[in-house]
């Protein structure tokens, strides 16, 4: 595929070293067939997918002779068979439109575009539903939302989050301000058939520069929740917010209800939340002693629905030797003896590790995935005094986090995972996760040397193309984990595409195998334990 430099290319990929077979007891992986996908173009998501078909979206991205994306809707049988690709034109009465997004809510296919109409400055969201079989624009493109153009009105300008239960979708955009003046937003609260229920303009309590949205979410009755980090005035390092807030946005109330986030001489470096079944809200997320990029340990929060009040505060420390398990000998030593001393500057901290998912446990307590991901760049001047900028990616441990309903950690797992790709911005790297029963699982690409116990011996290899195989991690109830090759059952000369898999099924993980313009899809299968 071009733009792709893999730090050592040219191989046979996925493929599986003798000796290794498939066990019935546990998870498989089978591949559908092979396709050729038209050139420069990329499968984008999973729209949705019924018991029958499964939809996804491809992009064919601009190029130098071309200032217009091309968009596909495709269509595959469950048994990964492609059924039908249709092209859609971006178009709204002859003028060209921008691809916002594609839904599928209740079995239908929703098209959202806008346009930014510069004379009149103003921006306008279009609604269109798509056939299920061939998926094509039917009826005329509605006007759903109009706004006023803002700077930032070039290329997609709407946001767009679906409720747990996917009755309500909201729309958000940004409205224009002056300089330092508090930031507003419309909400736009739509029902599962695509009809307005609300929508209101809001402004933040704080200005521009004060208040950065982290989150917003919607719930099953329609209510509204951002979640933004706080600036304090005067504050001496603005890369730490002082604390967090939560505004919850309901039809009818004249002001949202505001709940504040924070732990006393601690920075909350990471922070998501979720909305329980009962209306509560669980926050969690990362402290740390020092600085933006670090994690000390864990923080939880509780926000009953009914008082509107945080009823759990909780931060717990992650265990010593899971901090430093990165560090050398000699760092460990020094970490050891910095938090004998109360050095909390020097204290042993994670790096670089981003908040990915919070499941919420039916029992009330919380499961917490984060993902090791930091962009590294490489300076290089040429000869004649160019400079040459690359980016390394990173995508490197995985942990998991189980947090009791009283907010204190259970266990922890870390899943050694190291994925080093060149400008592509991990286009292989990263990884998928399925929910089954009581245990997660975890697929990525993974170096075949890592289960080999003649090459290992300690050490973990970086995933590159020359020893490609999926791996997938497994993580039980009571914190054992386990990680192996995944066996195949045929070869396959492409690579996996974890970020875009997803579950399709209590015991199903799809999952998107490329290489140049070479496509399979395929299906893991967990065993019913």
């Amino acid at each position: 595929m071009k733009g792709i430099a893999w730090i050592t290319a040219f191989c046979f990929l996925l493929a599986i070293p003798s000796g290794w077979s498939q066990d019935p007891e546990n998870p498989s992986l089978s591949w559908g067939p092979s396709y050729r996908a038209e050139g420069n173009t990329t499968l984008e998501k999973v729209v949705g997918f019924t018991p029958e078909d499964i939809y996804f979206l491809r992009v064919k991205h601009s190029g130098a002779f071309s200032n217009r994306d091309k968009i596909y809707m495709e269509r595959y049988s469950r048994d990964l068979k492609l059924k039908h690709s249709e092209e859609i034109v971006l178009q709204y009465d002859k003028t060209d439109v921008t691809l916002e997004d594609v839904l599928f809510l209740h079995n239908q296919l929703y098209l959202l575009t806008s346009y930014a109409n510069q004379s009149h400055e103003k921006v306008y969201l279009f609604l269109q539903k798509l056939s299920d079989r061939q998926m094509r624009p039917t009826g005329e493109a509605k006007k759903i939302v109009e706004g006023p153009l803002t700077r930032n009105s070039i290329g997609r300008t709407f946001d767009f989050q679906l409720s747990a239960d996917s009755s309500h979708l909201l729309v958000y955009h940004q409205i224009p301000t002056a300089s330092k003046e508090p930031e507003r937003f419309a909400l736009h609260v739509f029902d599962q058939d695509m009809a307005l229920e609300w929508e209101r303009e809001v402004m933040l309590p704080y200005p521009d520069e004060q208040f950065s949205i982290r989150e917003y979410r919607i719930d099953e009755t329609g209510s509204v929740y951002l979640m933004g980090a706080v600036i304090e005035p005067g504050q001496r390092n603005r890369s730490l917010p002082a604390h967090y807030l939560v505004l919850e946005y309901r039809p009818g109330d004249l002001a949202p209800v505001e709940w504040k986030i924070g732990l006393e001489d601690k920075f909350i470096t990471e922070l998501t939340f979720r909305i329980a079944k009962n209306g509560d809200l669980i926050c969690s997320g990362f402290y740390s002693e020092r600085d933006a990029q670090s994690a000390k340990g864990i923080c939880y929060f509780r926000l009953d629905a009914a008082t509107r009040r945080v009823v759990t505060q909780t931060w717990q420390p992650f265990e010593f030797e899971f901090r430093a398990e990165e560090l050398s000998n000699r760092g460990r030593q020094r970490a050891f003896e910095a938090e004998a001393e109360g050095n909390e500057r020097r204290s042993a901290e994670l790096y670089g590790y981003n908040l990915d998912e919070l499941v919420l446990r039916t029992d009330g307590g919380a499961l917490l995935v984060a993902e090791q991901f930091y962009v590294e760049e490489r300076f290089n001047r040429y000869w004649d005094g160019t400079l040459h900028v690359t980016y390394l990616y990173h995508y490197n441990d995985l942990i998991v986090v189980n947090i009791q309903p009283s907010g204190t950690i259970e266990w922890t797992v870390r899943i050694p995972k190291q994925q080093v790709s060149i400008d592509d911005g991990g286009y292989f790297s990263s990884y998928s996760m399925a929910t089954v029963r009581d245990r997660l699982y975890f697929l990525y690409n993974d170096n075949s040397r890592n289960f080999d116990p003649k090459t290992r011996e300690g050490q973990l290899y970086s995933f590159n193309g020359s020893q490609a195989v999926i791996a997938l991690a497994e993580v039980r109830k009571d914190g054992a984990f386990s990680v192996s090759p995944l066996a195949l059952s045929e070869g396959a000369s492409i690579m996996a595409r974890p970020k875009i898999g997803r579950q399709i099924g209590g015991r199903l993980l799809l999952i998107v195998g490329e290489w140049g313009r070479n496509l399979r899809l395929g299906n893991v299968v967990f065993p019913a334990r």
